[in-house]
């Protein structure tokens, strides 16, 4: 069963970083469980909080628009300003403030989309076999190879005794 979420990455002052929140109880704001992951130091940060529905929702009226989320379009509003959109149930798609932007990536929300739950592992781009898998298994062949030739000298030089 995949967990009703909202996964935003945001972009502040040229660093990127994910917030997913998970509810727990349905919809209810009073217990979410807030991941937060940072690719470049590879950290994944896991909070039980209580949500102010302003963290999530936003009361906005303007233009209407489409917010494209994983090719599904949704009904949107737009402030004047360009600097929010929301779903017309209020949920917030997308923010900008002064050095930030705030969009949602994936969700499984109602109304909004049934994505699965990211791999946190990939977010935080941890990975036991990274771009250095090469230099580990050369060294781990290299090692293999000197401990049995130096295992066949070892047992030559036995013999000549």
């Amino acid at each position: 069963m995949n967990p009703v979420f909202l996964e935003y990455k945001i972009i502040q002052d040229n660093i990127t970083y994910y917030i997913i929140y998970v509810f727990i109880y349905n919809l209810s704001l009073k217990l979410v469980t807030m991941y937060v992951i940072y690719p470049d130091s590879h950290a994944i940060l896991s909070y039980n909080v209580s949500l102010v529905p302003e963290q999530i929702f936003s009361n906005v009226t303007g233009l209407t628009t489409y917010y494209s989320l994983n090719g599904k379009k949704i009904f949107a509003y737009e402030d004047y300003n360009g600097s929010i959109i929301v779903a017309y149930n209020g949920l917030i798609l997308k923010k900008a403030s002064n050095n930030s932007v705030r969009y949602l990536i994936a969700a499984n929300y109602p109304g909004i989309d049934n994505s699965k739950f990211p791999s946190l592992y990939k977010l935080a781009k941890i990975s036991i076999f990274d771009s250095n898998i090469r230099v580990l298994v050369l060294g781990v062949l290299l090692t293999i190879l000197s401990s049995l030739i130096l295992k066949t000298m070892v047992s030559r030089y036995d013999k000549v005794r």
